[in-house]
């Protein structure tokens, strides 16, 4: 009998991204935020950017480029509680990564997974993350497609996809980027909650 896919994202639901880019701007072009500065309520395109930094989309683009070509996504941490709640969850599901993600991105992404959760996930999926790309397909409709039954992700828009798509979404974490989201949607909050959540469907 197949066991139920699990579908994750990897940026601040796996891998700390936010709190490696605050780090890395700081250190990086002067600035002095806090986590707090990183938390503030906020849409979630350009969030960095229009929220957090204030800036125009050219100098957002140059920090961001730094931050991926002096390997920050790759050093970012691992989020606390999830490889142990990894390892449970894949006793009883399939799980595996759906995540978008510039071309240049990928191979750092293959190098996080690699290093952080070796052999956790059965396969890998990418989308195009650029705005107006005609290639770019939402994560909701690969989820169906690969017949998962959960995504785990931070981004409100991924799970109202995946909710139409028959696909039961777990909003993660407490970000600025997703505190508009509406009560449909089951919210955990940490990975810990993750656990609770499928403790309590066994």
């Amino acid at each position: 009998m197949n066991k139920p896919i699990i579908a994750v994202d990897v940026d601040d639901v796996l891998a700390s991204v936010n709190q490696a880019m605050m780090q890395f701007v700081n250190e990086h072009f002067g600035t002095t935020h806090t986590w707090e500065d990183y938390t503030v309520a906020g849409p979630y395109r350009r969030y960095w950017e229009e929220v957090v930094w204030k800036v125009g989309p050219e100098e957002g683009r140059k920090r961001y480029d730094a931050f991926i070509e002096r390997g920050g996504q790759r050093g970012a941490p691992m989020l606390d509680g999830a490889i142990d709640v990894l390892e449970t969850l894949k006793q009883t599901h399939d799980l595996i990564v759906i995540t978008a993600r510039d071309h240049d991105y990928i191979e750092d992404t293959h190098h996080w997974l690699s290093k952080n959760c070796p052999g956790t996930f059965d396969d890998i999926h990418f989308l195009p993350y650029h705005e107006g790309s005609d290639k770019k397909v939402a994560k909701g409709v690969i989820a169906k497609q690969i017949g998962a039954s959960y995504l785990i992700d931070d981004n409100v828009e991924h799970c109202l996809g995946a909710q139409e798509n028959g696909v039961t979404a777990l909003l993660f974490g407490d970000y600025g980027w997703n505190q508009a989201a509406p009560n449909s949607l089951t919210r955990v909050k940490d990975w810990q909650a993750v656990k609770e959540y499928f403790d309590g469907r066994s």
